[in-house]
């Protein structure tokens, strides 16, 4: 569900954005930008992620070119370095892109070598004459990023399938590049049959992120014929089923009991998911629909279960 995008550096600067004047003659327009980047980062705050393409040298050129920057861009790149949502990859060319087309071109290679990328977003001026086909339908003019799905506001849920390879596959780019994640699931519990493949998805986890901080929430109140357990005891009972998988050993999880719950979600630092069954699997066949949250909604399901939050709604249970 989370979505990775490209970009020319080219539009982070004011001289990419106004109208063309009945003679052909280009006419800056400041406020073209300032609608096209606050758009951009609603989009991105939402559910994407930015590359930081050739091995950080499309920031590297951000930055060695400050001072000329948009004054909305500045602001920005500043929010989008701080939450974590420019992640660097690794070059594909030889040498570091200079020009737009470099920089698709670079943006291309690394489509191919680690999908996906949603859309590559140049200056109207560069993409406006590009055959979409020739390029694999990547880039997109800046001015339509306010017209293209799902920056324009679309909702976004997604149907998954209720077993450990479809919920790795949809979550990917979420495991890679987030700094925490919270499984939250009233009924999570790893040693039972439908949650064994839980184990699964963490062993993926390790394998791709293993500096990731992870949290599992989980109620006090058992469910339908599981014993009455204390929060100490549901503590030893999930990490006890880590301790014993090697490979998990690598992991920083932590452990909360609260009180009753109803609702499941996976937080992380980058988006919200409502995820309805949770996680357990099933050899039914049958599928589930995650829905992602927005941003304030993400804030408040991860204050409502944060220890010591002043103001939390939920009560933990420490015995």
């Amino acid at each position: 569900m989370l979505r990775e995008f490209a970009f020319s550096p080219d539009v982070f600067f004011p001289e990419a954005f106004g109208v063309k004047g009945a003679n052909g003659e280009f006419i800056a327009a400041e406020n073209h930008g300032h609608v096209a980047l606050v758009v951009l980062w609603k989009g991105i705050e939402r559910f994407g992620v930015i590359r930081d393409l050739a091995d950080g040298n499309w920031g590297r050129t951000l930055e060695n070119r400050r001072e000329g920057l948009h004054i909305r861009s500045r602001e920005l790149l500043k929010k989008l370095l701080r939450d974590g949502r420019i992640v660097k990859t690794v070059a594909s060319g030889v040498s570091p892109p200079v020009a737009e087309m470099g920089w698709l071109l670079e943006a291309l290679a690394s489509h191919a070598a680690d999908p996906e990328i949603s859309q590559f977003f140049g200056t109207d001026d560069f993409c406006g004459p590009l055959k979409a086909a020739d390029y694999q339908h990547l880039p997109k003019g800046i001015s339509k990023i306010p017209f293209c799905s799902p920056f324009s506001g679309d909702g976004c849920s997604i149907k998954v399938d209720r077993n450990v390879a479809a919920y790795i596959s949809t979550l990917r780019p979420l495991i890679k590049y987030s700094r925490s994640l919270m499984f939250i699931d009233p009924y999570l519990d790893l040693q039972s049959a439908n949650y064994k493949d839980f184990l699964i998805l963490l062993r993926e986890i390790a394998a791709v992120n293993p500096g990731i901080d992870i949290e599992l929430h989980r109620q006090i109140k058992p469910t339908q014929g599981e014993k009455l357990l204390s929060a100490s005891e549901w503590k030893n009972r999930l990490h006890d089923a880590v301790a014993i998988d090697p490979v998990l050993k690598i992991l920083k999880i932590k452990v909360f009991i609260w009180d009753e719950f109803h609702d499941r979600y996976l937080i992380s630092n980058l988006m919200g998911i409502s995820v309805p069954y949770g996680f357990d699997t099933t050899k039914k066949g049958d599928a589930t629909r995650w829905s992602m949250l927005s941003p304030s909604d993400t804030d408040d399901v991860r204050q409502e279960f944060t220890e010591g939050d002043p103001q939390r709604r939920r009560k933990i249970q420490i015995t």
